[in-house]
């Protein structure tokens, strides 16, 4: 302690009781007792509020309290503190009860001057100053740092720990402010700067009483390896997530260019081969054949050409070089063409084509031709999977926020929940053996789903295995000219 060896706070209204009390202490060992004075319970009080004291001497019966209540009323404000009552009267029944309130011994006044009362006092402080040493000894050998803070932040004392953790003497810490704001029961994650490097640290807290002034405990580990091990180990995670996320996408290229050859290969053979046939002259063009196969080359050439402008859509899309030439629009006349371009296609699977327009959308601004390129891809797919006899319908409706939606729905075999996410992602096809039978390159919904995107808007699908699908598209009524990730 920063303070004489032994303070003693003596609680007596009696002059000469006092006075006799102090010539006892003096009989010690030379400066052995300090000795502050109150003659009320309201003046030891106060002086208890700005001096701490090794002991305090109580007598029971005084002007503002009497009885054991007064040893109630000191242990209020002293919690840990050893209270010695003095009394002119000791029974049994008057020390059972100053005990059972927290006092450590009773004597009768007439003890308090003998040779035992100051060595009673004398053992009885450097007991508790033993037991607050064993206590510090056990809170020096714990390995997580230890600190005791009072309210205002202070360090009131730190363990060895606690001086290896933050590199410092203990004389340095204790005394200074922490740094860090304390709550009660809440775990926190620190970081204490060190020469050597930023530690990072969990703190516990809880409430202690610390030489009879509130304060908190609080538990320091150091947990800066756990963190970076946590972090090697979450890193490894996400690389191993990346490299399968590339192998994966790896495959998928290698699927869709293995796809996209036997697509591009298919009407070249058919343009190669008709053409070939006419040059060699093997079809007068005289002959029914002729026109057959000029319809032929010529619908091999717009499926071609329809290929190559998907791979440099989507291309042009993923780059964000696409821009957007919006203009007013008749949204129901562009609806009616693309129909009506694959009315024959809809007339050979004998599918019934239905538009359900909404005539509120008037004010339409859009890039016509991309807009009728999101219908047809939708609407081209939507007769593919329909079965003979089946309708497709297509529907604009008004949505809030100066939006509108494109719905077209079909009476096909529907997806599944699992495959409706892979649905819109590049290099993806669904039911090889479907796609197999209908052609395709995997690139129609990903280059659907990237076009409406980069004009503010989006995409999505309700699907029922066996009852169909409605692939939608959600757009502004006024489309920026550029695109939105320029």
């Amino acid at each position: 302690m920063a303070t004489l060896q032994r303070r003693v706070l003596l609680v007596e209204d009696s002059a000469g009781d006092a006075e006799l009390t102090c010539e006892s202490l003096a009989r010690a060992p030379a400066q052995a007792f300090e000795v502050l004075r109150a003659g009320t319970l309201a003046e030891s009080l106060l002086l208890l509020s700005a001096r701490s004291v090794d002991v305090v001497i109580l007598d029971l019966n005084l002007p503002d309290s009497r009885g054991v209540d007064t040893v109630r009323r000191i242990r209020v404000v002293l919690s840990q503190t050893p209270i010695v009552v003095v009394t002119g009267v000791v029974d049994e029944h008057v020390r059972s009860q100053a005990i059972a309130e927290g006092a450590e011994d009773v004597f009768a006044k007439e003890e308090s001057h003998t040779r035992l009362f100051w060595r009673s006092i004398a053992h009885i402080i450097e007991r508790r100053r033993e037991q607050q040493r064993q206590f510090q000894r056990v809170l020096d050998a714990t390995p997580d740092a230890i600190l005791v803070v009072n309210d205002a932040g202070v360090m009131l004392y730190v363990n060895q720990s606690a001086v290896d953790l933050f590199g410092r003497s203990r004389e340095d810490l204790q005394g200074e402010s922490l740094g860090f704001s304390v709550a009660d029961n809440v775990p926190a994650e620190i970081h204490i700067a060190r020469p050597d490097g930023e530690r990072v640290c969990e703190m516990r807290v809880v409430r202690m009483e610390w030489n009879d002034e509130r304060a908190y405990l609080a538990s320091v580990r150091d947990i800066t390896e756990r963190k970076r091990a946590e972090a090697l180990q979450a890193r490894s995670v996400e690389l191993e997530f990346e490299n399968r996320r590339i192998q994966e996408a790896s495959r998928l290229k290698s699927a869709f260019l293995a796809n996209m050859s036997h697509e591009l290969r298919t009407p070249l053979n058919a343009i190669i081969g008709f053409s070939e046939l006419l040059y060699d002259g093997m079809i007068s063009p005289s002959s029914p054949q002729y026109r057959t196969f000029i319809g032929h080359i010529q619908s091999s050439g717009k499926h071609l050409l329809q290929l190559i402008n998907d791979v440099l859509d989507l291309s042009k899309v993923e780059a964000g070089k696409v821009v957007f030439a919006p203009e007013l629009v008749d949204l129901g006349r562009l609806v009616s063409e693309v129909c009506a371009s694959l009315g024959a296609l809809a007339s050979q699977k004998r599918v019934q084509l239905r538009i359900d327009h909404d005539e509120s959308l008037v004010d339409v601004q859009l890039d016509p031709g991309r807009f009728k390129q999101i219908l047809y891809n939708y609407l081209s797919n939507a007769l593919k999977f329909s079965p003979d006899g089946a309708q497709v319908l297509v529907r604009t409706r008004t949505e809030v926020g100066g939006m509108f939606r494109l719905d077209v729905r079909d009476q096909g075999v529907g997806i599944s929940q699992a495959d409706q996410a892979r649905l819109f992602m590049e290099f993806q096809q669904l039911e090889a053996g479907a796609n197999k039978r209908h052609g395709g390159t995997g690139l129609g919904l990903a280059l659907t789903k990237r076009l409406v995107e980069a004009q503010g808007g989006s995409v999505g699908v309700n699907s029922v295995v066996g009852q169909g699908s409605e692939f939608y598209a959600v757009l502004p009524r006024h489309v920026p000219s550029q695109p939105l990730n320029d």
